[in-house]
């Protein structure tokens, strides 16, 4: 069977002269290979289609069959990696801590161990807003919040 710790070499590989990052690799009963990458500056469907066959090219359907789908993880998914935190300073998001407390705000800060949200409290007379530091190992979860206000 095919693991992703045998897909994963092969994937740091297709990436590395690019700009993309990994986010995660599943690899689901039958051999249901899953990648999703990701850019800073969003990424393209050409460069799916080029890990795709780098991948394809890389491992012998003869030894073992799979399918393989190489995607972005899409705007509602929770985030798996520092990367997605970097991408995303500047705006909303929703942390869900280990204690599932919930905290709404724009992400302003990241780095390997905490990141900083800036939640703005309103109250009928003004809104204030207030720095809350979190510790990247208290958060269970964080999906950036898409709004389509005009």
């Amino acid at each position: 069977m095919i693991t992703a710790e045998h897909i994963k070499p092969i994937v740091i590989e297709a990436l590395h002269t690019t700009e993309n990052f990994l986010v995660d690799i599943k690899v689901n009963p039958g051999n249901r290979i899953i990648v999703l990458l990701d850019n800073i500056n969003g990424l393209a469907i050409d460069e799916c289609v080029r890990v795709s066959k780098f991948i394809e090219g890389t491992l012998d359907r003869e030894i073992e069959d799979f399918e393989l789908q190489v995607s972005s993880p899409g705007l509602e998914s929770p985030f798996k990696v520092i990367e997605q935190y970097t991408k995303s300073i500047g705006k909303q998001v929703e942390v869900t801590t280990i204690e599932n407390q919930k905290i709404i705000g724009k992400l302003i800060e990241t780095d390997a161990n905490s990141i900083a949200i800036e939640e703005t409290n309103k109250n009928k007379k003004e809104a204030s807003q207030k720095k809350i530091v979190i510790i990247r190992n208290q958060i269970k979860q964080t999906k950036r919040i898409i709004s389509f206000k005009f």
